[in-house]
């Protein structure tokens, strides 16, 4: 048997009786490109930690001296194997079956940062030292060990092996205490470590000492809770706490034949184990750990710093990454199977604990639903069908403690609750039940929101079905509630909108409620009205039958409430600055109301018969009547198509066979248009004796109710009986005849049974027009030819011509264009562009 520097001795010479040109040279290109394949100049540290939890220390330490780095453990001490493995490349004593290093590269890290790195670990001390070789560049002196005669370090008892790293350079220091700070070396990367229970970390010439402490908590059968602590320089910084749960798993057999199983020496491996991690609160709540999300969230025993998993809790498997852990094999069915594992773990295992603790129930979908993002990986064999499962799943809890799916639940505040009972709840959200005050779903989780503010409430589909519940229980009480509610609630006078956030002066509340859209008053017949249609009999007249449906009267015991008439007082105090003094929302019934609306009724009982025996002024009288009455909604002009209207020339006529005469200022100017002789169709015009003030507002009135009767529509579209289009062609045709009759020209307009592609023959001596005229109430058109008009163009060109007429029912304008220069267009056709033909007319005409 030999010792331990013989041992050595045996390796280095060994290694040096290698084939130079083939060998050495190769295995030290190999060293250098792998040395390349670690990404950061911390990474080395990384494969400290590593092996310091394979050789089953619990301790570890890290000093940073001016010109080196020291790292100690009390694990096992170097075996002659393990010797023998950190002279190798890609070779190692460790299976991995039992191990979390494995690779006989992580090591070579260290190249990085020192040329001469030291190891003293039980009886072997040696060093693999550059500046030994003269010729480094074809030296694979990184795996060529020496023997250490002199060694200079020494350390306690406590600790076992070693490892001295004087830097190449001593700029190196800065960027390794940067390695070192919390945001590089995390306290959770104590947390999937099998044995190490402690690192501590030490910097002389900054007055620093870190420390990390795992220690367990509790334990379950279901799983495990850890705190992790960091003090710096002897104070407590940071403490957290986490769950962890952990499954065993079978390797699938389709997985160890994949050919980057086998690669990666895991063929032989029959289970791997993975974890999950969640953070906890101070009041042991389960905690979103954002940083999950970005970076220290995908764990291979260390963390994958540059790996984002986009999740919000921390999951740890054996995934195989590259060399530096900078990147997770893609297209790896080992890693694929691992996600998937990590999936049913949380779903098998950590949803149904979250739902039997009293705490972790009420946030497991803040915590395990993730939005998309982060790698790939976990995207598609985690966080997709997570999501999926939890939306999907009875995984929210109710407020009986049931645990419901998102679409069986409502949400509802504890105030606005105070409004339901449970048979309301039933009626109106049948087969749901009322989510726990205490349950957060991720905000993805469709669970039916209903408003928290009893505005909006009573705003809502909801609210209105609930107030006509109550009404129909004669639930007078309830009434009574509300609007005590509106008073506790609404005092200040500025509004806050919860949904469209804004805040603004002389938008009150109370002056929203004065115009409230929706009824929510309880009248003396059970019924529900608006507040602006409110009264209050308190003279107590008796309303005659027939219009007993015109007033909704506030019911008797809801006025005599303290709280409603605080309601009412709240809302004539606090009125638009524009309303006038005196102005009430719910007003007192008086004799003269009752009045009126008897004189109302009887205009809205008017049959056609009853129609037929009035007198002309009292027909007028009451269309005037009937205008009022319409403006004030009491009346739908839809049951009064018996009536008819004075014309101009004094005959009552149907609405829809009248034209607004000049009078009414309508958007067309028809009446006039027939004065000037550009119209000769029989039209009729409403007459103005129905306009008592000759203003704008008024007139604007008389029409807006003229047309909901009817008139003008024989204008309103051209495709209704083809009347519209007559009127617009025929003003088209009499400005065209009089636009060639002022050219000296005799035109004829052609019959129907004559036109042959044209509609005016025009001559004057040997000069000889065949016109076709398109009319349009527009300002611009596009020209459709049929068939045969197209025909006749090409045939007659320049003695074609087509006359458009635009704005034909306001200002007719006639455009003049010659059919050789439409022919002259780029791809003529029968549809010829407004843009095309406009550029090519002859002249405009404006009778």
């Amino acid at each position: 048997m030999i010792g331990p520097k013989e041992y050595i001795e045996n390796i280095k010479t060994e290694q040096l009786k290698s084939n130079k040109e083939f060998i050495l040279d190769s295995l030290s290109g190999a060293i250098d490109r792998l040395q390349k394949a670690f990404p950061r100049y911390g990474s080395f540290l990384m494969e400290f930690v590593q092996n310091a939890d394979d050789a089953k220390s619990q301790s570890l330490k890290i000093e940073i001296l001016p010109d080196s780095i020291r790292i100690f453990n009390d694990g096992d001490p170097f075996s002659e194997d393990d010797v023998k493995s950190i002279c190798k490349v890609g070779r190692s004593s460790k299976t991995p079956k039992d191990y979390i290093g494995y690779l006989g590269v992580g090591f070579k890290a260290v190249f990085l940062i020192s040329d001469c790195p030291e190891i003293y670990s039980g009886d072997f001390l040696f060093r693999f030292n550059k500046n030994a070789w003269d010729d480094t560049a074809h030296t694979p002196w990184q795996v060529i060990p020496q023997w250490i005669d002199d060694p200079h370090i020494e350390f306690s008892d406590k600790y076992r092996t070693a490892f001295n790293l004087p830097l190449k350079e001593i700029r190196l220091i800065e960027k390794l205490r940067e390695e070192v700070k919390p945001e590089h070396l995390s306290d959770r990367i104590l947390l999937f470590l099998r044995n190490i229970k402690a690192i501590e970390i030490t910097d002389s010439n900054q007055d620093l000492k870190r420390k990390i402490i795992k220690s367990e908590l509790s334990q379950t059968s279901d799983y495990e809770i850890y705190q992790i602590q960091e003090h710096e320089n002897d104070v407590l910084k940071n403490e957290d706490r986490w769950v962890i749960f952990r499954s065993s798993c079978t390797v699938l057999k389709e997985v160890k034949e994949d050919y980057v199983t086998k690669e990666w020496d895991r063929e032989n491996v029959d289970k791997r184990e993975v974890l999950v991690a969640f953070k906890l609160g101070d009041d042991d709540n389960l905690v979103v750990e954002r940083e999950g999300t970005a970076h220290i969230g995908v764990f291979s025993f260390l963390p994958l710093k540059e790996i984002p998993s986009g999740l919000n809790f921390l999951i740890q498997a054996d995934f195989l990454t590259s060399p530096g852990r900078g990147e997770i094999a893609r297209e790896c069915l080992w890693n694929n199977w691992l996600a998937n594992e990590i999936n049913s773990l949380i779903i098998s295992k950590c949803i149904p604990t979250f739902l039997k603790h009293e705490k972790w129930r009420m946030n497991l979908t803040e915590v395990l639903y993730s939005l998309e993002g982060g790698h790939e990986l976990f995207e598609d064999y985690i966080k997709e069908p997570l999501r999926e499962y939890l939306e999907k799943s009875p995984v929210l809890i109710a407020d009986d403690g049931s645990s419901v799916k998102a679409e069986e639940l409502i949400q509802i505040g504890k105030e606005v609750r105070t409004l339901f009972t449970e048979e309301d709840l039933q009626v109106i959200f049948p087969n749901r039940k009322v989510l726990h005050d205490h349950c957060k779903p991720h905000s993805n989780l469709k669970v039916k929101g209903i408003p928290k503010d009893i505005y909006w409430l009573i705003s809502s589909s909801e609210g209105e079905e609930l107030l006509k519940r109550k009404a129909e229980l004669k639930d007078i009480e309830w009434f009574k509630k509300l609007f005590s509610m509106f008073v506790g609630n609404y005092t200040c006078t500025y509004f806050y909108n919860h949904y469209s956030r804004y805040n603004v002066e002389h938008d009150s509340f109370w002056n929203r409620m004065r115009d409230f859209y929706k009824p929510i008053v309880l009248t003396e017949d059970y019924g529900l009205a608006k507040i602006n249609e409110c009264f209050i009999n308190s003279g107590r007249f008796k309303i005659p039958e027939q219009i007993k449906d015109k007033f909704k009267i506030v019911h008797s015991d809801l006025i005599k409430d303290e709280k409603f008439k605080e309601f009412i007082k709240k809302l004539n105090e606090e009125r638009y600055h524009y309303s006038p003094p005196d102005t009430k929302v719910i007003k007192d019934l008086t004799e003269d109301d009752i009045k009126k609306a008897l004189k109302e009724q009887e205009a809205i009982e008017l049959t056609p018969e009853k129609w037929e025996q009035l007198s002309e002024t009292e027909k007028v009288d009451k269309i005037k009547h009937l205008k009022n009455l319409w403006e004030t909604k009491y009346l739908s002009v839809q049951e009064y198509n018996f009536l008819t209207l004075k014309s101009k020339t004094g005959d009552w006529i149907k609405p829809e066979n009248l034209v607004f005469s000049k009078e009414y200022n309508a958007e067309h100017n028809i009446e006039n248009l027939t004065e000037k002789k550009l119209l000769d169709l029989p039209l009729k015009f409403v007459s103005p004796e129905f306009i008592e003030d000759n203003i704008e507002d008024e007139i604007r009135r008389w029409r807006k109710f003229f047309e909901e009767l009817g008139v003008d529509k024989i204008l309103e579209s051209e495709k209704k009986a083809g009347k519209g289009e007559k009127i617009v062609q025929r003003i088209a045709v009499l400005t065209a005849l009089k636009y060639e009759t002022e050219k000296k020209m005799v035109p004829k307009e052609l019959g129907e049974s004559e036109k042959l592609g044209y509609d005016i023959e025009s001559k004057s001596g040997s000069e000889e027009r065949f016109i076709e005229v398109k009319g349009t109430s527009d300002s611009s058109y596009d020209i459709f030819l049929t068939v045969n008009e197209f025909r006749v163009l090409r045939h007659k060109r320049d003695k074609y011509f087509i006359y458009v007429v635009s704005d034909a029912l306001r200002t007719p304008i006639l455009h003049s264009i010659q059919g050789d220069k439409l022919l002259k267009i780029e791809d003529t056709k029968i549809i010829i562009p407004f843009n095309k033909w406009k550029n090519v007319a002859n002249e405009e005409f404006q009778p």
